[in-house]
């Protein structure tokens, strides 16, 4: 039990550690106004997203009880992927974001998995 406990701090440390990093690389290339929190126009973030990470959108979906949209960006290539929240008025804040991004070759259907 005691390994599970320190294994779950250091996993917990250098995902800080990664997050930190990203939000410092990530408001260097936003404009002055929107680094804190970590949010810009619409446009401006998926353009930073793009450009500098590599990451494309993946998906996204309504947030309940919000008029809200949330939408996965990732690089598969990289492994970083991006949470994004945008609002209706187009204002975006980068939720959280990691690395190691997958994805699951989908099973087809009555195949066991």
């Amino acid at each position: 039990m005691k390994i599970f406990k320190e294994l779950a701090i250091g996993f917990a440390l250098g995902a800080l550690f990664i997050l930190v990093f990203f939000f410092v690389s990530l408001t260097a290339a936003l404009p002055a106004n929107a680094q804190e929190p970590v949010c810009a126009d619409r446009q401006v973030l998926v353009d930073v997203l793009e450009g500098n990470w590599g990451e494309t959108r993946q998906g996204y979906g309504l947030v309940n009880g919000a008029d809200a949209v949330i939408e996965m960006f990732a690089n598969a290539e990289t492994g970083t992927w991006s949470l994004v929240l945008t609002m209706p008025d187009g204002q975006s804040c980068l939720s959280v974001a990691g690395q190691a991004w997958s994805v699951d070759e989908e099973t087809p259907a009555g195949q066991p998995s």
